[in-house]
């Protein structure tokens, strides 16, 4: 049988820049400054006419971007691809157009697809019927949810008939009725022996639909086989990594992120060298440099005025110059920063404001990450009086010393329970509590499958998703494992007697006094007066099987 689709040892590589500046500085500098990323390397594969292809890993693995280089959105560093027939994407909002209307978006998408505005006429009725968003379908698609925004998308894409379908998580959102349609039409293009890559950290649905299954790991192919078979040894490695402590996640991510980042594939430069290969000419090599160097030397001088307030001064760091010291500027004399001072601190500190930064210079230049009210650090010290360095999941950071505090309420665990502030909440949660907070540590299938009203879904940079039950005010937070992790009820009460009991439990207070962390011994109870919102967040320590108080 004829393959539908063959990858040969194809690789996404991405060249990442810690500054824009040192983009431009590759071209003149030996020593690069960039770092390849390896998205996908040397995946290999074939895929027949009618299987349904399974595709899992963990995020980051390359899932996405192997559905981007199949769907031919982007193209592969190397390596070759041979697809037999249209391929056709489905992801959330893939090939929409956010200020154009849902209407304008199919036609749009038709016509970028080779369909004619006669088959567009006939098409369109059944593509608005089947994506089901009622007058939403005349709206910019800025306006939609993610549930919107993949109904849509699926509707286009299935109707018109690609030979190649690839769906991207695009049946995790949205709600059962708009799932089970989905599955019906997979289904049919099943039985017209269409060719579909099933993307999904949805186990179960992986093993309903697919014949093969494809396990991606860090961008390598970790196993391709029958589905039962790689869904098993998938779901071992999942038991084995949660088993882990959070260190020793983070380690382990360390080192597979490392392999990824590795610039020159030792099997494939043994397969190109021999000992007859010509060797390069020193000297040729080295006028070469010289040439470009006196070609563009008056461009460089130039071009460094652009990035640093003493460009003489710096170009002398790449260069030696006479008089250099001379000529620098006397800006850098009269503002020269005194004698850092700084002071040990070796404790621990949290975040108290809504959103701490933190820096990867002393200089708080370079954004490294956010980090919410609460998170814990360890302050190491404080430098001038202005910033402290800490640790964070290993690594060092500076953020702004009003960023953080290590003065907290020394008070034992407090005993605060649900039972002692039900006032605080609407209906349906006084009544069910207990049926919601149920569902820490569930995975996404468990509270997808139990808890009905599903009306939206996000995820943040880290990777952690978010499912809004809005009818009920209530959001459960998914870490990168797709456990939940956290709670958040929203439209609370809160009033000066909310505030009252705030403050006679709470462990932390931040600056502007809007939010509160309240400590009990299995829980984080974090109150954003602002948003009216609770989050209740099950501390790392918690054991499994541990109830509400």
């Amino acid at each position: 049988m004829k393959p539908k689709v063959t990858l040969k040892n194809v690789s996404k590589k991405y060249t990442l820049y810690r500054k824009k500046s040192d983009k431009l500085l590759d071209v003149f500098s030996v020593n690069k400054r960039s770092k390849n990323f390896f998205a996908l390397k040397n995946v290999s594969l074939e895929v027949f006419e009618g299987e349904t292809i399974g595709v899992v890993g963990i995020n980051g693995s390359g899932k996405s971007t192997l559905s981007s280089i199949l769907a031919q959105v982007i193209p592969p560093s190397s390596g070759e691809i041979i697809i037999d027939g249209e391929p056709s994407l489905i992801a959330i909002s893939a090939g929409l157009n956010n200020n154009l209307s849902g209407l304008e978006n199919i036609e749009l998408k038709c016509l970028m697809l080779g369909l004619s505005k006669e088959e567009i006429k006939s098409l369109k009725p059944e593509i608005i019927e089947f994506a089901d968003i009622g007058d939403f379908i005349g709206q910019p698609v800025k306006n939609y949810s993610s549930g919107m925004k993949s109904r849509l998308g699926f509707a286009i894409s299935v109707y018109t008939k690609p030979d190649l379908l690839i769906v991207d998580e695009a049946l995790s959102v949205g709600d059962q009725t708009f799932y089970d349609k989905c599955l019906v039409k997979i289904n049919e293009f099943k039985e017209q022996g269409k060719t579909i890559f099933f993307i999904s950290h949805s186990i179960s649905q992986i093993s309903k639909m697919a014949d093969r299954v494809m396990w991606l790991h860090f961008g390598e192919l970790k196993k391709f086989g029958e589905a039962k078979e790689v869904i098993k040894e998938y779901q071992e490695f999942i038991k084995w990594f949660n088993q882990k402590s959070k260190l020793e996640k983070n380690e382990y991510k360390k080192q597979m992120l490392t392999s990824q980042s590795q610039n020159v594939n030792k099997a494939d430069l043994g397969s190109r060298s021999n000992k007859y290969e010509k060797k390069p000419n020193k000297f040729s090599g080295t006028l070469f440099y010289l040439q470009l160097f006196i070609v563009l030397f008056g461009l460089f001088v130039s071009g460094t005025t652009l990035f640093f307030d003493d460009p003489l001064k710096k170009l002398n760091s790449y260069i030696p110059v006479p008089f250099a010291s001379e000529l620098s500027s006397d800006h850098d004399k009269e503002n020269k920063d005194p004698k850092t001072s700084s002071q040990e601190i070796n404790r621990k500190g949290y975040i108290q404001v809504e959103n701490g930064v933190l820096y990867e210079d002393e200089k708080l230049e370079v954004k490294r990450e956010e980090l919410p009210f609460s998170t814990e650090v360890l302050v190491e010290e404080l430098i001038d009086k202005e910033y402290y360095r800490v640790l964070y999941q290993g690594e060092n950071y500076f953020v702004k010393a009003d960023t953080l505090t290590t003065e907290v309420n020394k008070k034992d665990v407090s005993t605060l329970s649900f039972e002692e502030q039900l006032y605080i909440f609407n209906e349906p949660v006084v009544s069910s509590y207990s049926y919601f907070t149920a569902f820490f540590d569930s995975s996404y299938d468990e509270i997808t499958s139990s808890l009905k009203g599903l009306t939206d879904e996000k995820e943040n940079p880290k990777g952690e998703r978010y499912l809004l039950y809005g009818y009920d005010n209530v959001t459960y937070r998914l870490n990168s494992d797709d456990n939940s992790d956290a709670i958040i009820f929203s439209a609370l009460n809160f009033n000066q007697e909310v505030i009252d009991l705030l403050e006679q439990k709470a462990k932390l207070i931040s600056k502007n006094e809007k939010l509160y962390l309240v400590e009990t011994e299995q829980y984080n109870w974090i109150y954003n007066l602002e948003n009216n919102e609770l989050m209740l967040e099950k501390k790392k320590s918690t054991e499994e099987g541990d109830q509400i108080d």
